[in-house]
């Protein structure tokens, strides 16, 4: 029978499927909304085109200016109706994450522990992911894409292309746009979700004794994740916290201290740690003083602590999962080179990634740091 521990563990990475695939729906509703100024943008477009050329002059470029004033106001509703309810969503999510955490923990215990919740606003607002806040990411977004707009008329014009063509051309921008915006509502949601977690653990670090940074276990994993993957840390102290890339999909997985968790409380989900106590000592029990007997009963509540709860669990991490897959998997993850390397035993997982950055090394770093 698993620990509880152990069953805390399966149900984060089941719980983590459904995060992703949360994003995946966030997405087509940023993409949806910032869609909105699509037709008026081409409108605009196609009968700003003929006033606009590619001479070099003071007239030519406050014209381009103008243009790319207008364009970054057509797109702003778009942008800004995506942009609050992203930061709705974020807040909905934060809150959801620490009952969700309190769910899964509470419904693999034999006790309802109360578990202190942190206020969630703070989270979405102030939380960053590549160094900018969840705001930041969105102004970058929007500036982005009314300069490839720009761009592509511009280049546009001065390539003689038709306005169609044109126009086929800032369409494939907007295509960019949507890429991003995706990118965008699947490392946020996993960076909120993951920093909502992180406050909850911290919160409540006088029984969630570790973190584990848990991977996702595909082809599709980052150096950075593999590396981490199965690393446990002290909730209170410095730790990586997901996202540390674009698309990042890992997350936080808590562990119990199941002697803290239990603290002094005589009975746990049915059992009476007097009563075993008492029946594991047999006829001395009555001999005992009442110091003794109190001592053989914390003893009795510490081990059923560490049975029923257990410590971190066991798991399979990505260096064990890869090296258990096929060559053509293995270089598709890491490379040719690196996968040989691998396979040879000559490099490890944690040595493909800067220790103190987390930024994947070159080939040039690896033979460097490694001698190969």
């Amino acid at each position: 029978m698993p620990t509880a521990n152990e069953e805390i563990q399966d149900k984060f990475i089941a719980h983590q499927v459904a995060i992703v695939r949360f994003s995946q729906g966030l997405a087509r509703q940023y993409q949806d909304k910032i869609a909105l100024t699509n037709d008026k943008l081409q409108h605009y477009v196609l009968n700003k085109l003929d006033r606009l050329n590619s001479v070099t002059s003071a007239s030519s470029n406050r014209a381009w200016r103008q243009f790319g004033k207008s364009v970054a106001e057509i797109r702003q509703p778009g942008f800004q109706d995506a942009r609050e309810f992203s930061f709705e969503e974020m807040d909905d999510l934060a809150k959801m994450e620490q009952a969700a955490a309190v769910n899964i923990i509470n419904s693999s215990i034999p006790i309802e522990y109360p578990f202190a919740l942190v206020p969630s606003k703070p989270i979405v607002r102030y939380a960053t992911f590549e160094g900018m806040t969840l705001g930041q990411w969105w102004t970058r977004l929007a500036v982005a894409d009314s300069q490839r707009i720009v761009n592509e008329a511009r280049n546009g014009v001065s390539l003689g292309l038709t306005n169609n063509q044109i126009a086929t051309n800032i369409k494939s921008a907007i295509g960019t746009t949507n890429n991003a915006a995706e990118m965008l509502a699947r490392t946020t949601t996993n960076g909120i979700a993951n920093e909502s977690k992180d406050a909850f653990y911290k919160k409540n670090q006088a029984v969630i004794d570790w973190v584990v940074y848990t991977a996702t276990l595909d082809a599709r994993t980052s150096e950075i994740c593999m590396s981490l993957d199965g690393k446990r840390f002290r909730p209170d102290k410095p730790h990586p916290t997901p996202p540390l890339h674009p698309n990042c999909r890992s997350t936080l997985v808590s562990v119990l201290d199941g002697v803290g968790l239990i603290g002094t409380r005589p009975t746990v989900g049915g059992t009476n740690f007097r009563t075993v106590a008492r029946e594991k000592a047999g006829d001395k029990w009555k001999n005992y003083s009442t110091a003794r007997r109190a001592s053989e009963t914390a003893k009795a509540r510490r081990a059923y602590g560490k049975e029923v709860i257990g410590s971190v669990p066991a798991e399979t991490t990505y260096p064990e999962f890869l090296r258990r897959q096929s060559k053509s998997f293995q270089e598709e993850v890491l490379g040719k080179q690196k996968a040989q390397w691998f396979r040879e035993g000559k490099l490890t997982v944690d040595k493909m990634v800067n220790p103190r950055t987390l930024k994947p090394l070159t080939l040039d770093e690896i033979r460097k740091r490694e001698g190969l």
